[in-house]
């Protein structure tokens, strides 16, 4: 399934009730040489226009910059990383569900639910603008693959209807 450019995250924006961006600033270029690779447009225009918040309680989207360690991006690659490297030293036959960037093709978290769910960016390929987003439970085993990343893309998948948006503040 591919999104249609004209699903903006403007237009996502303006249907979760903001009006303006809210200008969260970031700067990019630290984010981006300290994380090793540069990170999607649309998820930097998400950032401007949102910064750190949730949809309905329930959808979070990680933001470099923030103090929360669970919502911070790199944090929450780093928290990954140390989980997977933990069940490996528990279960020593066990290896990681995953492989978790900077490996190649390794998945970067960018999000999650409160329901234990992952959402990650799958880094194969130069143009970040082109990753896959792949969305793992927090329960079972199954993964979902999609083509590129978009938070209304993320909603649809989670069963967020366009005119249910609530955009926690």
């Amino acid at each position: 399934m591919r999104v249609r450019k004209s699903l903006s995250v403007e237009r996502l924006a303006c249907d979760a009730g903001l009006s303006a961006p809210r200008r969260f600033l970031v700067d990019w270029e630290r984010v981006e040489a300290a994380l090793g690779t540069r990170l999607p447009a649309d998820y930097k225009e998400y950032v401007h226009w949102f910064g750190p918040d949730d949809f309905d309680e329930y959808l979070i989207i990680c933001v470099p910059g923030v103090e929360n360690s669970t919502t911070e991006l790199a944090a929450r690659l780093a928290r990954e990383r140390n989980g997977a490297r933990l069940l490996t030293q528990i279960v020593p036959k066990m290896r990681a569900r995953i492989p978790l960037f900077p490996e190649p093709g390794g998945w970067l978290p960018w999000g999650f639910t409160t329901g234990g769910d992952g959402l990650y960016w799958v880094t194969s390929g130069d143009d970040p603008d082109r990753w896959t987003i792949a969305g793992r439970p927090g329960r079972g085993t199954d993964f979902g693959y999609f083509w590129v990343f978009h938070p209304v893309l993320a909603c649809v998948h989670l069963g967020c209807r366009r005119n249910a948006l609530h955009f926690g503040g």
